[in-house]
């Protein structure tokens, strides 16, 4: 079996190694901070990426428990910039799933002890290059880069808050429900309210937006599309004056994907989630990719431990995963990015609203079901 470095404990960095270290490889996790860490972003696990989290051994529950702080989610929404909201209930295929949103604090601190009772080591040290030739990673058969958006072409922003509210302040349904709006101000970019913690009290929520970094300008970024999205979202509008709680928003990178075919894997190096990024180009979900980019990479190692003798058996692990993410992956965030043009005008999302509205039933369950992650655009449209 191979020796393999991975370097980040986020999704896709535990992911890799919880699904090598099933394969009997010896798997070392390096990870600069210790746990539990926060990681801003929206906190979104689509039923996809809840899939692949049971796939480590974690069903919802088990995640629930030990995350401490969790929603489920039942229901989806989507404000184009004209004010018409379209609402779902969370389906694939006429049946009803769920989603949960977890603090990403919590939800990296779960995987990263499931990856160290998998047989992981998980080693506390900065790694700022992460090569196959780095001296730190030199008896290393497979060298995986984990690092998150700052280590791939970061192409986007995000900035995100926290607001706790009264229960009793609130539409009852707001609580298991996940909503994105968009105005005619930020073509590519959107606003989002996603419930973390519901309590019997109090709930709080994730509040956030993301814009792409081309379109950020003196005057217009994404603070002030934050301010400006919390007075044209109405659910926002209607926290303002119940909120107990608010954070600071905090900003953090993004790495979108899009038409072009990275360079993921080559030989005894390979780069998944964010650092290869992978996260969705329309919406901005980089959870789910990141988890299924980690147990691809594990499906490509195995896929090439076989090599005959005189060899290095994981001399082709990198080129494998290479060959997985352009069959399997890319094709989905080629798709995202398609629909993402198609949706950039102001027009456009609102004709899409008004469809939505005009004609529900399988139109708006296909497009809800594809953009929060209850299934891939493939099964959705194409």
């Amino acid at each position: 079996m191979s020796r393999i470095a991975i370097v980040g404990a986020g999704p896709a960095g535990t992911s890799a190694a919880i699904h090598l270290a099933g394969q009997g490889h010896e798997v070392c996790l390096f990870e600069k901070s210790a746990f539990p860490r926060d990681k801003p972003c929206g906190d979104w696990l689509t039923p996809l990426a809840l899939q692949e989290i049971e796939a480590l051994g974690l069903e919802e529950a088990g995640l629930r428990r030990h995350a401490g702080a969790s929603a489920p989610i039942a229901r989806t929404a989507l404000r184009a910039p004209s004010g018409r909201t379209s609402r779902a209930p969370l389906r694939r295929h006429g049946r009803p799933v769920q989603g949960l949103c977890v603090p990403r604090a919590r939800l990296d601190a779960v995987l990263a002890a499931r990856a160290v009772h998998a047989g992981c080591s998980l080693v506390r040290r900065a790694c700022p290059e992460v090569t196959a030739q780095t001296p730190d990673f030199e008896d290393f058969d497979l060298v995986v880069d984990a690092r998150g958006s700052v280590a791939g072409p970061v192409n986007a922003a995000g900035l995100r808050g926290y607001w706790t509210v009264r229960s009793d302040a609130l539409v009852e349904a707001w609580a298991d429900e996940v909503s994105i709006g968009t105005d005619p101000a930020c073509r590519r970019g959107y606003g989002w309210v996603f419930p973390v913690d519901v309590r019997e009290d109090r709930i709080t929520f994730n509040i956030g937006v993301g814009m792409w970094k081309a379109d950020i300008r003196p005057g217009h970024g994404p603070r002030e599309r934050l301010a400006r999205f919390l007075v044209d979202d109405p659910l926002a509008r209607k926290m303002e004056g119940a909120a107990i709680a608010r954070t600071r928003p905090v900003g953090f990178p993004l790495a979108m994907g899009g038409w072009s075919v990275p360079v993921v894997g080559r030989g005894r190096w390979a780069r998944i989630g964010d650092a290869a990024a992978l996260a969705d180009p329309l919406t901005g979900d980089g959870i789910g990719n990141a988890l299924l980019s980690g147990r691809l990479l594990a499906e490509a190692v195995a896929s090439t431990s076989g090599t005959g003798p005189g060899l290095p058996r994981a001399v082709a692990h990198g080129d494998a995963w290479q060959a997985r993410f352009e069959a399997s992956l890319l094709p989905e965030l080629r798709r995202a990015w398609l629909l993402r043009q198609l949706l950039t005008a102001t027009r456009a999302k609102d004709a899409a609203a008004w469809m939505l509205d005009r004609f529900p039933g399988r139109l708006r369950e296909r497009m809800h079901a594809a953009m929060f992650g209850a299934c891939g655009y493939r099964q959705a449209w194409f």
